[in-house]
């Protein structure tokens, strides 16, 4: 439990991140169209982790109110697994998007 929460802590300081790249300078210059694309990845990934915990949960009653009807646990199962690995996809992604930015730009890996 204390893992998701720190998960989720991660995620919201992701969005926090995004959303201060792409507001405009001080200096009234325009707008950073690639802040502003990270900004919305942000708020997407963190959208889609919520997604996922909360496919855990819905997992979890269908689990419970299975009955022990073996097709139904399965199910269940199948939904926590799969929403399990969309949550660790979600949180590499960033991290597996900059390795494949950093070998396409010469081998150099991106720092955060």
């Amino acid at each position: 439990m204390d893992s998701l929460v720190l998960f989720g802590m991660s995620l919201a300081n992701r969005v926090e991140e995004g959303i201060m790249l792409a507001m405009p300078a001080e200096d009234g210059g325009s707008l950073d169209v690639i802040a502003l694309i990270e900004g919305g990845v942000a708020w997407l990934t963190f959208l889609v982790g919520v997604m996922s915990v909360i496919f855990i949960m819905i997992g979890g009653i269908r689990y419970i109110t299975s009955g022990g009807d073996k097709e139904k646990v399965q199910k269940a199962k199948n939904a926590i697994l799969y929403a399990c690995i969309g949550l660790v996809i979600v949180a590499l992604s960033g991290d597996i998007a900059r390795f494949v930015m950093g070998l396409l730009a010469g081998g150099e890996i991106a720092q955060p």
